[in-house]
């Protein structure tokens, strides 16, 4: 936070070596900025065209990182039906740990107010 401005949920680093706090893009992404050094003042204003410090197209590469190997993944399961029980065990833990990430994903994209339009990975 700095002045009125606030932003939750966000990632960040402290170190301890520093006597004074650091903002960087995570934070001011989330802002249209103005800086007027004459008079050392910073402006911001609510950037609309980000959450959580990324844009659409961010968030939609996010989210198409992990759909695309699920559905790549999902199809080779269902085209394969007679893998050995190993093969399925191993595809199996790889499907239930990009389902957490998606799940993840999600719950911090809905944190973040997040729209769907920016979750389905495809184009506009």
């Amino acid at each position: 936070e700095i002045g009125g401005a606030r932003v939750e949920n966000l990632s960040a680093t402290i170190d301890p070596g520093l006597d004074f706090g650091l903002l960087g893009g995570s934070f001011f992404n989330n802002y249209v900025y103005r800086v007027d050094a004459a008079r050392a003042v910073i402006t911001l204003a609510p950037n609309d065209s980000m959450r959580g410090g990324l844009d659409e197209a961010q968030w939609r590469e996010r989210f198409r990182s992990l759909t695309d190997p699920l559905h790549r993944l999902q199809a080779y399961l269902r085209d394969h039906p007679y893998l050995d029980e190993r093969e399925r065990s191993v595809l199996a833990t790889r499907e239930r740990e990009l389902r957490t990430s998606l799940s993840d994903l999600e719950r911090r994209a809905d944190e973040l107010g997040v729209p769907q339009i920016w979750r389905d990975g495809g184009e506009r």
